[in-house]
């Protein structure tokens, strides 16, 4: 139970910063950045699906530090 509980607790943060960084995104992002990463792990692609995540999820920070007075203190 405690591990579900921290995994909903993560997983609830997450959901609230996606949905801030898309209230602030000036573009949509692709669909293709999805595509790729989805491609990647179909293909059991590690070392590719780990850096395409790790790309995505850094832009969604940046993009809620970025667009959030103060967010970044």
């Amino acid at each position: 139970p405690r591990i579900l509980q921290f995994r909903k607790t993560l997983f609830d943060q997450a959901h609230r910063y996606r949905r801030l960084s898309m209230s602030f995104r000036q573009a949509p992002k692709q669909v293709g950045e999805h595509r790729l990463l989805m491609e990647a792990t179909i293909q059991r692609d590690v070392a590719t699906a780990c850096q395409l995540i790790e790309s995505h999820i850094r832009g969604t920070a940046a993009n809620v530090i970025a667009c959030v007075p103060g967010f970044e203190d």
